[in-house]
């Protein structure tokens, strides 16, 4: 190792030329130097690594040529002149790539966009075996740059830049530049450009149709062997999941790294699954429009001034949905059931192109209840639940809705809502009850009629009650604590599913002539297992022709309605445990 004192200011033009027995030179701190003349450090064989001081203002020509175990060049971040990214050696504004040590370890490398010339013997000696991509941004290259490479150039410019004397000397015979067709100044792919064997290249482009923009990538064809590229980023769409590229408008998707091939440009096409969008713009002011594709089971609009949040679940319905929703004023303000004084959000929702009930949600409290406007009246929707939010309801029949406090305070509600939770487990002293059947009072969860059901007595409640095989016997006055431990058998869940197939444009959810995983049409239909579930599908006769299984694969063959049954074998769940006061007078 040799360190150069602090005060000193210049290195002389090969003042450490052809000197191989040294592997680092470093600065001293407070290092003064300001120049490194041109082959200072040229031919050094045993080098292996420099750091630049921060004072340094200029670096000659070729400074670093010919030293073949350089791996690492680095710049102190407060130089004003020059600058090392990932160990190459560039001036301050990345303009001029000064040296690429010949020892670095990269397959590939591409020289950044904004470099425009590339000094003497930049390269020479590097090993590249994956290429070296030039952008066009580059106009000149110094002598000896490629001298004593192999590997494959790749000029994405389409002018050729200009070349120095011996810039593609002593080459071996793996070495090869590659042009984009029609590129000019370089000559005809197959002859010898600066020494250099001639090929050209073509570039595959992208349609997003519709998706944000995805910028164009190159691959080699030349003599029938083709380069890989790598899958460019997805692009997005609302209303829309990415579901790959293909090579023809709709076709099967390709997969990444990518061959092509042909000797030709190539364009590939997004592949788009439609999904609930959060509404485009409808006809009316401050109206929504959103396209449910068939299987989806869930779409939710976001509140805006005009409109409540406004969540939908079509779980068992069939037909792709078309809802439209727009704010109206209150039909019926003089008979409204709602509490005076109250604001309320009217929203008209129209459902088309299903069949089935669908759950309305809109935005409201937890003593609010869900209205709809019908035959001239406001009719509170029965099936009425609150969740994160939200009242909801179950209908099948659309008009005007809102969600409002009713004539009962939310109070008088609460009120009415614990006293029949508290009836549900209110029993006699002095009586025998099945436990099961108090289970299903208590609103315990059994599934199945082969359920194992198990129950304990708390020791508080010994004088209170008592288990009899298999009922409660009631004794005084008081708490009945009782946990109840629930086992369901394996279970077997068959779920039948109509698949809409045809041109992805016409907003159905799978795409003709394509195919697609078991697990995934199985998922995007909110058909859901356990880890240890088995999943099975089967395809109805009626739609032979459509769909047809392969494997563990649906292959949609021609537009029109894929039926598919999936069957779900669960084992043995977990078992779960509640423990519920009973109530003894």
């Amino acid at each position: 190792p040799i360190t150069i004192p602090a005060s000193v200011t210049s290195i002389e033009g090969g003042a450490f030329f052809n000197v191989n027995k040294v592997t680092t030179i470093t600065f001293a701190p407070g290092s003064n130097l300001q120049s490194i003349g041109a082959g200072a450090f040229e031919d050094m064989g045993q080098l292996t690594s420099i750091a630049i001081p921060a004072g340094v203002t200029s670096i000659g020509n070729g400074a670093f040529k010919s030293t073949w175990n350089l791996s690492s060049i680095s710049v102190d971040p407060g130089n004003q002149n020059y600058r090392a990214i990932d160990g190459v050696l560039f001036d301050k504004n990345i303009t001029n790539l000064i040296q690429y040590p010949a020892k670095k370890s990269d397959a590939s490398y591409s020289i950044p966009a904004s470099v425009t010339s590339i000094s003497d013997g930049a390269f020479m000696g590097a090993y590249l075996p994956n290429g070296l991509t030039i952008p066009a941004s580059v106009t000149s290259i110094g002598p000896s740059v490629f001298r004593y490479t192999g590997f494959p150039v790749l000029f994405l410019g389409d002018t050729a830049p200009t070349v120095a004397g011996g810039a593609f000397s002593d080459l071996r015979t793996s070495a090869k530049a590659f042009v984009r067709k029609n590129a000019s100044g370089f000559g005809t792919p197959g002859t010898r450009w600066n020494g250099i064997q001639l090929g050209s290249f073509n570039t595959v482009s992208f349609n997003s149709k519709g998706g944000s923009t995805v910028a164009s990538q190159d691959f080699i064809v030349i003599e029938g062997i083709a380069g890989n590229i790598t899958e460019p980023a997805s692009p997005t769409r609302d209303c829309s999941t990415f579901a790959g590229w293909s090579e023809t408008d709709g076709g099967s998707a390709v997969e990444f790294p990518y061959i092509p091939g042909v000797d030709s440009d190539i364009t590939h096409h997004a592949k788009w699954n439609l999904i609930p969008c959060i509404g485009t713009p409808g006809a009316t002011p401050n109206s929504k429009v959103v396209n449910i594709p068939a299987g989806v089971a869930e779409a939710t609009i976001p509140a805006t001034d005009a409109l409540p949040a406004i969540k939908l679940n079509l779980a068992g319905v069939t037909g792709q949905a078309v809802v439209t929703v727009a704010p109206i004023s209150n039909p019926d303000p003089a008979n409204s059931p709602f509490s005076a004084g109250v604001s309320t959000k009217v929203v008209d929702i129209s459902v088309t192109g299903i069949t089935g009930k669908v759950t309305v949600c809109l935005d409201g409290g937890a003593g609010d209840s869900l209205f709809h406007f019908t035959a001239g009246a406001w009719v509170a929707l029965p099936e009425r639940s609150y969740v994160n939010g939200q009242v909801c309801g179950v209908t099948s029949s659309f008009s005007p809705f809102t969600a409002a406090i009713p004539a009962k305070t939310p109070a008088e509600i609460a009120a009415e809502i614990a006293a029949a939770e508290l009836a549900s487990r209110t029993i006699s002293a002095k009586q025998k009850y099945p436990l099961r059947s108090l289970a299903n009072q208590a609103g315990i969860k059994i599934v199945s009629p082969k359920a194992k059901v198990t129950t304990t007595i708390a020791g508080s409640s010994k004088k209170v009650c008592t288990k009899s095989g298999s009922t409660l016997k009631t004794l005084v006055a008081g708490n009945c604590v009782v946990t109840y431990t629930v086992q369901e058998p394996k279970q077997t869940i068959k779920t039948s599913k109509s698949l809409a197939v045809g041109d992805v444009g016409s907003g159905s959810a799978w795409s003709a002539k394509s195919n697609y995983s078991m697990n995934a049409v199985a998922s995007a239909n909110g058909i859901s297992r356990s880890a240890k579930g088995k999943l099975s599908m089967t395809v109805a006769k009626s739609s032979k022709g459509i769909c047809s299984k392969s494997g563990s694969n649906l292959k949609m063959l021609k537009a029109g309605t894929c039926n598919v049954t999936f069957t779900v074998d669960e084992p043995k769940p977990a078992a779960t445990k509640v423990t519920k006061t009973f109530v003894v007078k």
